[in-house]
């Protein structure tokens, strides 16, 4: 009769082995069946973890995990290991902090936090209670990013994370550096102040006010935000820098050149002199009488008014401003979103200010009037004054800078500006 059980047993078990039997509680015959694959399963499982375990820790029947807490930066280590284990002792950092005959182990713990775990196994004290094996395990929690204010980059920023916090008014400035998030969870705190959009969490490229103070800034990098599930209200601002002023345009080399001319534009020429002419009748008359009549000489033609003076050069043109920045581009990748919105405002940046033209070279003094011989002819004038020269026209407004690309798997609130 026990060599028909154990028979059937071994049948059974190959039965349930290869998968081809089906168990019917129909009648006490099937019934009987059920209960002998049921001892069946129960000698298979205990004889796979006599064979997983065999008295010695492995990296595969001892497991560590982190299950996550609800706070933010928290979360719960789980140490496990084989049933057939009498007595554990766990080390923690070098610290022992206890034996325990439960199958598992657990901690509060923050994020990221590093550990070094050693655990002692012992056997059950039926078995005597004898030291089995030890294993040493190097583990860190997950780690998460809590932010509360504001936080500037100064280089490119990749936040690789389990779960990621944005406090309410919490801001992440990227001053047109890359940033990443690249999270299990992105959790986005609610404002307790309806339509005060400087209480919601944000993410910038730069402020609104921003002026570029360098070309780099005219076209700022990635926003990207990766995500398994998000929860939350977060507004993206992707805003362009105004674009860097013209320079002076005393600080170009045409200034220089400007500055080598004269103050004024060259002086006209003289006037042409007067001429005087002797009587005809003074050739008639004896010698003394003829040099007396000579000095009483008559103007024959009057001395010239001076020529205008040259017109001056004209003034330098203003220098155009600079372009105004990009908005960026922006990837959000999000796989679960039926509890996240995401807002997305945009504003190319404008374009900086031209400078100034400068005022044009004066015009030359008019030419000196010819000369009046013996004051007998009308006496000429000073030449007119040269015009000055144009005034340079002022420099125009740089043009706007572009808007990036979005890419996004889900709907965004979008406003151009």
């Amino acid at each position: 009769m026990k060599s028909s059980l154990l028979h059937k047993i071994l049948v059974l078990g190959l039965c349930l082995s290869v998968g081809a039997c089906a168990f019917k509680k129909e009648d006490a015959e099937d019934k009987q069946r059920q209960e002998l694959a049921d001892v069946v399963t129960q000698q298979l499982d205990e004889k796979k973890e006599k064979i997983a375990f065999e008295g010695t820790l492995t990296k595969e029947n001892v497991s560590v995990r982190f299950d996550e807490n609800e706070t933010p930066g928290s979360y719960n280590m789980v140490i496990e290991w084989p049933d057939a284990v009498g007595m554990m002792e766990v080390t923690l950092n070098g610290r022992v902090i206890g034996s325990f005959k439960e199958k598992s182990f657990s901690i509060s713990t923050p994020h990221s936090q590093k550990y070094q775990i050693v655990l002692r196994a012992y056997a059950t004290l039926q078995e005597g209670g004898g030291f089995l094996s030890s294993i040493g395990i190097e583990k860190e929690a997950h780690k998460d990013f809590i932010l509360d204010g504001i936080y500037n980059l100064s280089k490119a920023e990749l936040f690789k994370v389990n779960r990621a916090y944005l406090r309410k008014g919490s801001k992440i400035v990227t001053n047109g550096h890359n940033l990443e998030i690249n999270t299990n969870k992105l959790y986005v705190e609610a404002s307790d102040l309806i339509g005060n959009e400087y209480d919601r969490a944000q993410i910038a490229t730069f402020p609104f006010d921003r002026k570029s103070i360098n070309p780099n800034e005219l076209s700022p990098g990635r926003i990207s935000i990766i995500a398994n599930q998000a929860f939350g209200d977060l507004m993206i601002s992707m805003i362009g820098v105004t674009g860097y002023d013209a320079k002076l345009i005393t600080e170009t080399p045409a200034w220089k050149r400007f500055m080598q001319l004269p103050s004024k534009a060259t002086k006209g020429s003289s006037g042409a002199d007067g001429i005087l002419t002797v009587p005809p009748e003074c050739e008639q008359l004896p010698f003394n009488a003829k040099e007396v009549c000579k000095k009483l000489s008559v103007c024959l033609e009057n001395p010239k008014d001076g020529n205008p003076g040259a017109q001056g050069a004209n003034g330098l043109n203003g220098v155009n401003g600079n372009p105004g920045g990009n908005t960026g581009d922006l990837v959000i990748d999000i796989k679960n979103d039926s509890e996240f919105n995401a807002s997305v405002y945009r504003k190319a940046g404008l374009g900086g200010m031209g400078s100034s033209g400068t005022p044009g070279q004066l015009g030359g003094d008019g030419g000196d009037p010819g000369k009046n011989p013996e004051n007998r002819c009308k006496n000429a004038a000073q030449g007119p004054r040269g015009a000055d020269g144009a005034h340079g026209k002022d420099g125009t407004r740089g043009p706007r800078g572009a808007y990036g690309q979005i890419t996004t798997n889900i709907k965004l609130d979008k406003t151009d500006n």
